[in-house]
């Protein structure tokens, strides 16, 4: 198997009109440098100077979405139209697309490229992710390409705001090939529920996201656990891994407690709280955690504001999730026939040694330590892929 990273319209025109977009630029940076060091390939897809669609562009999006898309191309050396803080390297391919989809026939050359050089696996990433991100992959799988669409901060242009309904944005890492409920797939299908509140260091940038202004003290446990079941139910997702990073463990563990039998087989948490049923996120977490969420949310009583000198797009996250008390009866979590705890011990004041010590002598579970602090994504991304790409 010989994998490709091929990265969507990472174009001036996109990069700075939305700051999510430039944000993902040193995550790119860091799957370009992982797919070269394992020997495959990086391809850099630039749209045409061209509306996809042609005249069906303005009848289909309007006038204003249309003229958007026609203009993200040039007549500039290929290269030269990449926005400039890619790191673009001298033996990856570069390559114009007349179609929203890379994958289109006759639209793009990167189809035979990629076979010349015997790729039989693609990671998508990019933006925009719901048009020309979603229909390469789409495009890709109908054409028999094996992918992967990576979807942790890329953003909607044509639909902001129209997301699920819970105030929790998922960052998605999900397999789009074959994952329908009842067959088993012979890839993992991810899906990674992550912390609320920063500390320790880490670095949480998708707490509530694009969905912000709908934090309310309606929103709590129960919602993001049945925003997870909804995207297992829409994306008819079987023999899925659900990994749980600090408040996420709540999350997961209450997902696949009612999820169908059969649509969870894995449970992966990340630094993070493993609870039982009645317990909550703040019995749970320490003295220290309980007085950062009450400060947090002494504004308006309902919703724990970041700490000051965060990343500007972390958001408030719903005080109620971290109060209420899980109810499980452990029907659903029978089917998750393996689980991982890794803990996280390159920071200080963490809640989760004794999260550690209780699972460590636990024969049902598989326990990991890295050297890391909290957010692993940044601190060793490598060694946590490694840990869920681990066979069962």
């Amino acid at each position: 198997m010989r994998t490709a990273l091929v990265v969507i319209d990472m174009v001036p025109l996109f990069a700075e009109a939305n700051p999510y977009v430039r944000g993902i630029v040193p995550n790119i940076g860091r799957l370009a440098g992982a797919l070269r060091t394992a020997g495959g390939p990086v391809a850099w897809v630039l749209p045409a100077n061209e509306a996809p669609l042609g005249r069906l562009s303005g009848e289909f999006y309007g006038p204003v979405y249309s003229e958007t898309f026609a203009t993200t191309g040039a007549e500039a050396p290929l290269r030269s139209r990449l926005w400039h803080a890619l790191d673009v390297r001298p033996d990856d391919l570069v390559v114009e697309k007349t179609a929203y989809s890379a994958f289109f026939p006759g639209c793009s050359p990167l189809p035979g490229l990629l076979a010349e050089r015997h790729v039989d696996t693609i990671v998508i990433t990019g933006t925009v992710t719901n048009v020309c991100c979603e229909s390469s992959a789409r495009d890709a799988a109908t054409t028999g390409m094996p992918g992967a669409h990576g979807r942790r901060r890329e953003r909607s242009l044509m639909r902001p705001g129209a997301q699920r309904h819970a105030a929790l944005d998922l960052p998605v890492l999900r397999r789009r090939t074959h994952h329908r409920r009842g067959d088993r797939p012979d890839r993992n299908n991810l899906l990674m529920p992550h912390q609320a509140t920063p500390g320790g260091g880490a670095d949480v940038r998708d707490c509530v996201g694009d969905r912000a202004h709908l934090n309310s003290a309606h929103v709590n446990l129960d919602t993001h656990i049945d925003d997870v079941l909804a995207v297992l139910a829409t994306e008819e997702m079987g023999d899925a891994v659900l990994v749980g990073h600090s408040y996420g463990g709540m999350v997961i563990t209450g997902a696949a407690d009612r999820a169908p039998s059969g649509v969870v087989r894995r449970l992966a948490y990340c630094d993070a709280y493993v609870p039982e049923d009645g317990q909550s996120c703040w019995d749970l977490t320490s003295d220290a955690y309980r007085s950062l969420f009450l400060d947090g949310a002494a504004a308006n009583g309902y919703a724990v504001q970041p700490p000051s000198g965060s990343d500007p797009r972390v958001r408030a996250h719903p005080l109620a999730s971290y109060l209420q008390r899980i109810r499980l009866d452990a029907a659903g979590l029978r089917d998750a026939s393996t689980r991982d705890d890794v803990y996280l011990s390159g920071w200080d004041g963490t809640p989760f040694t004794a999260v550690r010590d209780r699972l460590a002598n636990d024969p049902t579970w598989r326990v990991h330590t890295l050297d890391s602090g909290h957010d692993v994504c940044r601190d060793a991304l490598q060694e946590f892929s490694e840990i869920l790409l681990l066979g069962e």
